[in-house]
């Protein structure tokens, strides 16, 4: 039941500041807005504004929700004197900013969420040593392990994801690095190796390695205001790369489509879950705050709508990119201007 809770809130947050982007921004340009739904199918309950004629509503489906405004589907034509306030009949500047809204509001979302979060506090995995790999670089050199690495070249690194990252950004160049052992400091000289290793996506990359592993030691580490609001602009990037990375692996036919997801997949991993999502953060809650973020920003950019036919529909935003699962053949429609 809890891990559905958030499963529901999640997709909410997901949906109501991707809706709320396209209809605030529909709104400045003077464009009526019929419809604001969380959710789709029969309507639940709702509110209709008596000032603007506005639906607020809650549907039964709660995996998607939807922002209508005049104009916008050819179903009907518009009055002359409601061509004003019609969506089609906006120039394409507005419309264009219209649907880039949605995405948009994602992205400002997760910064300002993870920012916050930042403030809170992560759980984060320590720079203590597990294992070490017996022939290779940390074990010739004397690392042990439970040793706890201070710096790396001078530079503090209080995190293992920092640590790994400024040794894997080596060139196999000798590295110093400042260890803790039994309280006290000590200092040892590695020298990388570069290994060829699968990436994310299974490709084969070259990287710097030691041969380590991690203890598994954490701790909830927290950020000031300004430290706090880079990284959550660095945690943000990081996810924006992550996708547009993703987004090319699909296009050049390295990641398959089955692979990718929309609300649905979204749901399933919530529950999944089974409330471990804790592991991610300190405090009860905060993990799933910093969820709320990751997903909203991955489905800002791509939503995607599997078909029961084998093919996938990727909505940019800009327009709709078909790929059939069954050929690995795409195309792409764009939306009318």
């Amino acid at each position: 039941m809890n891990s559905l809770f958030w499963a529901i809130v999640v997709l909410g947050a997901l949906i109501f500041v991707h809706e709320l982007g396209h209809f605030l921004v529909a709104r400045w340009f003077g464009v009526r807005v019929l419809i604001f739904s969380l959710g789709f199918g029969p309507r639940l309950f709702g509110w209709k504004s008596p000032k603007d004629g506005t639906d607020y509503q809650v549907a039964v489906v709660p995996l998607g929700g939807y922002v209508r405004m005049l104009g916008e589907g050819d179903e009907e034509p518009v009055a002359e004197e409601e061509k004003p306030f019609s969506f089609s009949h906006k120039g394409v500047g507005p419309r264009f900013a219209i649907v880039a809204a949605g995405p948009l509001f994602n992205f400002l979302f997760a910064i300002v969420v993870l920012w916050m979060t930042c403030l809170i506090g992560f759980q984060e995995l320590l720079p203590v040593v597990g294992s070490v790999k017996e022939g290779m670089p940390a074990a010739r050199s004397g690392l042990k392990s439970g040793d706890r690495i201070l710096s790396v070249e001078g530079e503090e690194v209080s995190r293992w994801e920092t640590m790994s990252a400024r040794i894997r950004a080596s060139s196999g160049e000798p590295l110093r690095l400042s260890i803790e052992r039994d309280s006290k400091l000590l200092e040892l000289v590695i020298t990388p190796v570069i290994e060829e290793t699968p990436n994310l996506f299974g490709e084969p990359e070259r990287r710097a390695m030691i041969g380590i592993t991690p203890k598994g030691d954490s701790a909830v580490i927290t950020y000031g205001v300004v430290e706090g609001f880079f990284e959550g602009m660095r945690r943000t990037w990081s996810v924006i790369d992550l996708t547009l990375t993703t987004y090319w692996k699909l296009l050049t036919r390295v990641v398959s489509p089955d692979q990718i997801g929309g609300p649905i997949m979204i749901a399933e991993l919530i529950l999944a879950d089974n409330g471990n999502g804790a592991d991610y953060a300190g405090p009860d809650g905060t993990a799933k705050v910093y969820q709320i973020a990751y997903t909203d920003l991955g489905a800002g950019s791509i939503t995607t709508v599997t078909l029961t036919a084998g093919s996938n529909i990727i909505d940019t935003g800009f327009g709709r990119l078909i790929v059939d699962s069954s050929t690995g053949s795409y195309s792409f429609i764009p939306k009318s201007q």
